[in-house]
Formats: structure tokens, C-alpha cells, sequence
């Protein structure tokens, strides 16, 4: 005779009522009347990706990170510069309802997105790509996203300085999060034309192919920079008052980061037609203002020596018996 087992004829309905449970209480979205609290988390509709409070350093931050895989992989940080120090904390909208707010307890705003847009019904988004988007609800009008604000991992369609003018080796790898392979340049350097595009807030690459000289400044660093055809970018040494010294990197840039803030600037070597157009009109501009000033001088320089001669000759006359 079987014995009754009451918590095996159970089961089925209790994981019934748990699946449920757990999709009832998923949601990729923060409306207008909504918040999300220290407890809570955001899931993207494929689960791919979960936003939510963490832990980190005696201290919480409000981060994305992957869904699905075991070792929690921070990819974005909202408010890296403002910690959470007390016990808990919401991400809410604002009394204007057209921008998120990162609160404590005591009701300090720690982060914003800071837009100036006015929003009728905003909804705050977290899509399936990483991103965080604050938008018009029912439509793809975008005010604001955490992919123009990278901090910790470059995503696929991340704002972020080495991905203009580069491109994943392997998108297919590169969703899967394994960029083992790096990434690869859209237009090949020719060592003739070639320019630099400035990433701001940078962490310079890995040094072990890099040299340092502290004698010379930006200017001389960058033609060095170019008159080395192996040369793919370079940097200050020293960023304290106004910046000096020069390092530059031949060969992979590995391990280059953009940050929201601190960092210092970098200048990573692209083809000539890849340099955005603003750099390229502010240099022929300065070209153009120096080429004036010079043949200004020779020109102020020619009619002084000419009016000197004539005032020479003339004198000469004046002289004579």
C-alpha cells in the first residue's frame, strides 16, 4: 500500500502558482504613478537583463546586469559618483514627471537623467539590449538612454568613443557577451591621412605597449604619434595643471574604458575619413587663421622695409651739396 504524500500531489500546483507568481510580478517598466524600490527589479521582456539596487562597497548603487548568468555582471551604473549610504532607496519621476530620480531615504537626489524635455505620459523602459530608456509612452521617441552614458561594459549600440570608426568582430559573439575577439577598424589607416578622435572621461589602455616621454606636450605628442605608422593613439602622461608629458601606444588598444566622469582624454588614430567633420572644418579654420596672420606680417613687414628704403633715399637727398 502507497503511502499518502500530500506535498508530492502539491508540487505541480505549487510551481504552477509560483510561475505565476514570478511573471505577474516581472515588469520591464516604470510609469508616471510607479517606483522602484530597493527590493524591487526591473526584468526586459526577453530576461536578458535585470535593473535593480546592489550592493558594492559597504555602499548600494542602481545597476543593470545579465539576467541569466550566475556571477552577477554589473554592465551600467547609474549613480557610480553618488553612492546609496543609507539602508535603502527609489527610482522615481520627478515632481515635473520628465526625469527619473535616484532618492535616498532622507529624499537627497543622488541621480537624474537631467534632460530638459518636457514629457506628457513618460515611461522609463528596460529593453532586451541593456539599454534604459526614458521615452513618450506607446511610442519610439527616445529622451533619454543609459547607452549615450556608458560606464562599465560596452553593449551593442553603446555610445562609447572606440566604436566610432570600429565595429565588433563578431556581432554574434558580441551579443552573447564574449568579446574575446575585439573589435575590428570600418576604414583601414593609410599613415598619410589619418586623424585622431578624442574619447573624454577616458581609462587610457593597458601600457604594455605603450612608451612615455615626459619631456614633450600634447602637440609634439600627437605629430610623434603620426609620423609612426605603428602609433594607434596617445594621451598625456600627467593630467595635474593642464596636462603634460606623453605617452603613446603602438599596435591593440585593450582595455580602453570611457567613464561618465574622471578619466582623462584620449586620442585613438582612425582613417582620415572617419574624423568627424567639426574636427575636420575646426582644423582647416585654424589653417586658414594662421595661413591670414602670416601673410599679414609679410605684408606689414613689406610696406615698414619699403617706407624705411624711401625714407632712407630720401634723406640721402637732402644731404647732398
Amino acid at each position: 500500500m502507497k503511502k499518502w504524500q500530500p506535498l508530492r500531489l502539491l508540487r505541480p500546483l505549487l510551481l504552477t502558482f509560483l510561475s505565476l507568481f514570478s511573471f505577474s510580478t516581472c515588469r520591464d517598466t516604470i510609469t508616471i504613478n510607479s517606483s522602484l524600490s530597493a527590493q524591487e527589479t526591473l526584468v526586459s521582456s526577453g530576461g536578458v537583463f535585470t535593473l535593480g539596487f546592489f550592493p558594492a562597497d559597504k555602499h548600494k548603487y542602481l545597476g543593470i546586469w545579465y539576467t541569466k548568468i550566475s556571477q552577477q555582471t554589473i554592465v551600467w551604473v547609474a549613480n557610480r559618483d553618488s553612492p546609496i549610504n543609507d539602508t535603502s532607496g527609489v527610482l522615481t519621476f520627478s515632481s515635473n514627471g520628465s526625469n527619473l530620480q535616484l532618492q535616498s531615504t532622507s529624499n537627497n537626489v543622488l541621480w537624474s537623467t537631467s534632460i530638459s524635455a518636457n514629457l506628457v505620459n513618460p515611461v522609463a523602459q528596460l529593453l532586451d539590449t541593456g539599454n534604459f530608456v526614458l521615452k513618450e509612452n506607446n511610442t519610439n521617441n527616445i529622451a533619454w538612454q543609459s547607452f549615450d552614458h556608458p560606464t562599465d561594459t560596452a553593449l551593442p549600440g553603446m555610445k562609447i568613443g572606440f566604436v566610432s570608426g570600429f565595429q565588433p568582430e563578431s556581432e554574434k559573439d558580441w551579443k552573447l557577451r564574449d568579446r574575446s575577439a575585439g573589435c575590428i577598424r570600418q576604414v583601414e589607416l593609410n599613415c598619410t591621412s589619418d586623424g585622431f578622435i578624442t574619447i573624454n572621461n577616458a581609462k587610457l589602455p593597458d601600457t604594455t605597449n605603450a612608451t612615455v616621454d615626459t619631456t614633450i606636450g600634447l602637440d609634439e605628442c600627437r605629430n610623434r604619434c603620426l609620423m609612426n605608422c605603428s602609433c594607434t593613439g596617445y594621451a598625456n602622461s600627467d593630467v595635474l595643471n593642464g596636462g603634460s608629458g606623453c605617452v603613446t601606444w603602438v599596435g591593440d588598444l585593450v582595455d580602453l574604458r570611457q567613464f561618465t566622469g574622471g578619466g582623462q582624454d584620449f586620442y585613438y588614430r582612425v582613417a582620415g575619413s572617419e574624423v568627424p567633420v567639426t574636427s575636420t572644418k575646426k582644423n582647416r579654420n585654424a589653417g586658414i587663421i594662421v595661413t591670414c596672420v602670416v601673410l599679414g606680417l609679410l605684408l606689414l613687414a613689406s610696406i615698414v622695409y619699403f617706407i624705411h628704403k624711401k625714407l632712407r633715399k630720401n634723406h640721402g637727398k637732402y644731404r647732398r651739396p
